[in-house]
Formats: structure tokens, C-alpha cells, sequence
């Protein structure tokens, strides 16, 4: 069996809190790998840890792809959760045709573009993926990045170009909803009834819900990466610990504490790169609002 409803993105633009609501719903089936990496027919990429990672994860296989939803009863609404298929849309999109056909239902979720970028960037901080000193650092350095092979995980301004994007989906398929991460914070109720009813899923049926990939800043970077990564210093401060008699389960207790402790407050994106964002983004925000009708003012201000 294939998906007969895909979620395409945008990345860090609440796709994770609507994994989690379809995934709850009894009539609806998802994978658990959730970012399936299959329509995209994505290259080999070359940037550090989560490119690899996708290399590793992506499938280019129809057989391998099927045995995704085989545990999904033939009735059941199924559906793939990936949002690297939004901005890779040249390639996906002829493929989405070639295997679902144009009437398969695509769910878009977009973000303010500042909003987003800043927010990869600090999930690569969290995760220790990053070794770029600052936001700004690592805006400078996206385009030699894309031009050197890395990801979309890497491109923060140009991720967040959405108005090609998302004219290219509407014009392929006939049912395509979009909504804002705006809707999801203000009626997340209403939005989750929406999309149930857009799929065709019983709109009754109320999840539980929680704030998925909240923002956080990073007291010490280093610490961060080091308590995050694998490496051979690592292994000797392990194995340091269980010498003097620390289980696996107080180490990682400990680890995680640590984590914790060096986590800080929510993070926000200050006036300078606010402003040089909106600039960058202007154009494409005005085409944008002309293809979705909506006002999308509050991401200028």
C-alpha cells in the first residue's frame, strides 16, 4: 500500500505537532519513521552529522516505501509526514504525480520566515550540529553551503522562500490545504478539526496535544556538542563514571540533567536580524499573500 495524503511542510513550522495529532487519530494511519525521505529522490548530501544522517535515512525504493504503511488496514486513511518534499517540490512533486496521482490531498504548514530560520538554527545549537559561532555566522555562510552540497537543514533564508514552493504544489494537485503556524498557536483546536475534516477523518475525535520543538538557548555550545556527540573523550569520561561505581542509568540521569541545567530561556530573534530578515523576505511574502489570500502583515513587523 501507498500514503493516500501527504503533509509536505515546511520544516520547523509545527509538521511535528501535526504528526503527532494524525498519528492519534484511529482512523488515520502514519509511519513511525516520520520524514520518509522518498518522493524527493534526494541526492547524497554533503554537510556534517544530519546530512549523514539523511543519507542513511532516505529511501529510493518502491518496495522499501510499501512496507512503511503494510500495517495499515486497506481502509484506513494513510498518510507520509515529510517536510523536505515542500522545498525539494522539483523533484518530488513529478513523483508524487507518478505514484498518487493528482487528486491526493497535500497538507502545507508555514511559518513567519524569520521565525523559522532562527529556529533551525537553534535546533542545530540544541543539538550540537553547529559549530557556527552566531546567527549570523551561519546566515553568511548558507549559500556556499548550498552550493557546496549540503541540506535544506542548512539553508535558513532559502527554505523559507515558500511563495515558489507552494505555487508549484497548487498548481499540480487539485486538493491542497495550507495552513500558518499562526493558527496553530492561536485555535489549535479549530485547526485540528480542520484537518481532520480536510482528510476526511472523523472531526470529533480530540487528540492530546503539547508544544512539540519548543525554542531554548544554549548556555556553553561546547558542552552542549559534547554531551550530545560521540567521541573519544566521551567514552572516557563513561567510562571514568562506572569506575567509581555510577550505573548506566545514574550516567545518563546525569547526562541529561546536564542538558537541562545548560539549557536556557527561550531564545528570540533580536531587532538586527529581524530587520535584515524582513528585507530578504518582502518579495516573496507579497507573491505569497497573492497565492493563499491571506494577510501575512504580522510577519513584517
Amino acid at each position: 500500500m501507498l500514503p493516500n495524503f501527504l503533509v509536505v511542510g515546511a520544516a520547523k513550522c509545527g509538521t511535528t505537532s501535526l504528526f503527532h495529532y494524525l498519528n492519534q487519530h484511529p482512523q488515520i494511519f502514519i509511519p513511525d519513521k516520520k520524514e520518509c525521505y522518498f518522493f524527493s529522490d534526494l541526492p547524497l548530501f554533503t554537510g556534517p552529522r544530519n546530512d549523514q544522517e539523511i543519507n542513511k535515512a532516505a529511501i529510493h525504493s518502491v518496495a522499501e516505501y510499501k512496507v512503511l504503511f503494510a500495517p495499515a488496514e486497506q481502509s484506513s486513511l494513510r498518510g507520509d509526514v515529510s517536510h523536505d518534499y515542500l522545498y525539494y517540490h522539483q523533484r518530488s512533486i513529478p513523483n508524487i504525480l507518478k505514484h498518487l496521482g493528482s487528486s491526493i490531498p497535500i497538507v502545507i504548514i508555514l511559518r513567519d520566515p524569520r521565525a523559522r530560520a532562527f529556529s533551525h538554527y537553534k535546533h542545530h545549537v540544541k543539538a550540537g550540529t553547529t559549530r557556527d559561532a552566531s546567527f549570523a555566522q551561519a546566515l553568511a555562510r548558507e549559500q556556499s553551503r548550498i552550493e557546496q552540497g549540503w541540506s535544506w537543514n542548512w539553508h535558513y533564508v532559502r527554505v523559507g522562500l515558500y511563495a515558489e514552493q507552494v505555487e508549484a504544489f497548487r498548481r499540480a494537485f487539485r486538493r491542497v490545504r495550507i495552513y500558518l503556524f499562526d493558527d496553530l498557536c492561536d485555535d489549535e483546536a479549530e485547526l485540528i478539526r480542520d484537518l481532520y475534516g480536510f482528510l476526511g477523518a472523523d472531526t470529533g475525535f480530540q487528540p492530546e496535544t503539547r508544544i512539540e520543538n519548543p525554542g531554548v538557548s544554549i548556555r556553553h555550545s561546547g558542552l552542549n556538542r559534547f554531551l550530545t556527540n560521540e567521541s573519544y573523550a566521551k567514552d572516557i569520561v563513561k567510562g571514568l563514571m562506572r569506575s567509581v561505581g555510577l550505573t548506566r542509568e545514574q550516567i545518563s540521569r546525569l547526562k541529561h540533567r546536564t542538558i537541562t541545567i545548560n539549557t536556557g530561556a527561550k531564545e528570540t530573534l533580536d531587532d538586527a536580524h529581524r530587520s535584515q530578515l524582513t528585507a530578504l523576505f518582502e518579495e516573496d511574502l507579497s507573491r505569497l499573500e497573492h497565492l493563499i489570500g491571506r494577510d501575512l502583515a504580522a510577519w513584517r513587523r
